[in-house]
């Protein structure tokens, strides 16, 4: 699923907008571990960072991702190679600052990911970013 947005930038051609869109799930692996995968819109080499939460507060594990045809996928995230209980649990998809997107995103989303929109998006004084969380049921 693509959504663009068009603006006319004042030197004359237009520069799509990227109307940001994550849609997560949480699964089991074969051995338990959870695995978060989601589909995106953002392109293919654009770098995240995906957090998995207790509702209770602890941080469970973090996990270095990356879009490739138009997917992220993390884990597993385990205990030490024991399975997280049935349950609910937070799981976040974040980018770094735009400067450290690989020079080919930046060319997509712009320098300062000026050209990332939506409610997904948080802006900052380094730019604009992915900024995702949402509860989810593990099975």
């Amino acid at each position: 699923m693509l959504i663009f947005v068009v603006g006319i930038p004042a030197y004359g051609f237009a520069q799509a907008e990227v109307l940001v869109a994550v849609e997560p799930a949480l699964k089991r692996d074969r051995a338990g571990g959870l695995i978060v995968e989601a589909q995106t819109n953002l392109p293919d080499g654009f770098q995240v960072m995906v957090t998995l939460q207790s509702v209770k507060g602890p941080l469970l594990g973090q996990a270095d991702g990356v879009v490739t045809k138009g997917r992220i996928t993390a884990g597993p995230f385990t205990r030490g190679g024991a399975t997280h209980p049935p349950g609910v649990y937070i799981v976040q998809i974040s980018s770094s600052m735009p400067a450290l997107q690989p020079q080919s995103i930046r060319n997509v989303i712009g320098q300062r990911g000026e050209r990332l929109t939506g409610a997904l998006v948080s802006r900052g004084s380094s730019g604009n970013r992915l900024d995702f969380s949402k509860n989810m049921n593990a099975p």
